[in-house]
C-alpha cells in the first residue's frame, strides 16, 4: 500500500518498474501460502501500482513468521 506514494512523486512515469520482493510482502502479513494469497497479492499489488508495471520477482525465503515486520532471509 505504501507504493502509491512512490510511484506518485515520480509521476507514475511509464518507464517505473516495480520489483516484488517475496521476503517483504511476506513480513508485511501477505498470505502467500494460503489459497488465493499469492493471486491476491498481485492483483492488490496491480491495483496499487498499475497494469504492467511488475518487471522482476525477487523469489526468497523468510526466516520469521508472517507479519513479523522483519527482512530475515
Amino acid at each position: 500500500d505504501d507504493l502509491a506514494a512512490y510511484l506518485d512523486a515520480l509521476d507514475r512515469h511509464p518507464r517505473v518498474g516495480v520489483c516484488l520482493d517475496t521476503c517483504h510482502v511476506f513480513a508485511a502479513g501477505a498470505p502467500l501460502a494460503a489459497p488465493g494469497g499469492a493471486t491476491a497479492t498481485l492483483d492488490r499489488l496491480v491495483e496499487v501500482a498499475g497494469e504492467g508495471r511488475l518487471r522482476l520477482v525477487h523469489a526468497n525465503d523468510s526466516m520469521d513468521v508472517r507479519g513479523a515486520f522483519k527482512d530475515r532471509h
